[in-house]
């Protein structure tokens, strides 16, 4: 994408775009809300024999980047059930526990907050970043 240049009054704004940055969003299944990014995930390796494959996400429980109404269902209790947050959707989304849970593919997760990959959808997001400059024209 090229550099645009607009004159107005006696200074000259320009604006130029980088290039995309892409970022994984998840979303509700059922009212498409958006729920948590890729950077929210537990990284971790899937079973060590590579017989199967993990059917939930996992995010970080403790980390104060956890979305906010995560972190507001699990301070109510040890485990309970996780649901999505627009009003109107309440859809079961997961669940969590601070004790542990193990996973389909066989790693113990401590704390765990699942999330079924079946409750949400995985979408790819093009994030432009609009650099602008002022400066003053020629006389």
């Amino acid at each position: 994408m090229q550099p645009t240049a607009t004159t107005s009054g006696d200074t000259k704004t320009s604006e130029a775009a980088a290039a995309p940055l892409v970022r994984q969003l998840f979303v509700c299944r059922k009212c498409r809300s958006l729920l948590f990014t890729k950077k929210h995930l537990i990284e971790r390796t899937a079973d060590p024999q590579g017989m199967r494959e993990c059917t939930s996400h996992y995010l970080k429980a403790d980390d104060e980047r956890t979305p906010k109404y995560i972190q507001q269902q699990m301070s109510l209790g040890v485990s309970g059930k996780l649901f999505c947050y627009n009003q109107k959707c309440k859809a079961r989304i997961g669940e969590f526990n601070w004790a542990g849970i193990r996973s389909s593919c066989g790693v113990f997760i401590t704390p765990a907050c699942r999330i079924s990959k079946g409750k949400v959808e995985e979408k790819e997001a093009a994030i432009v970043k609009v650099v602008r400059s002022a400066t003053k024209a020629e006389e």
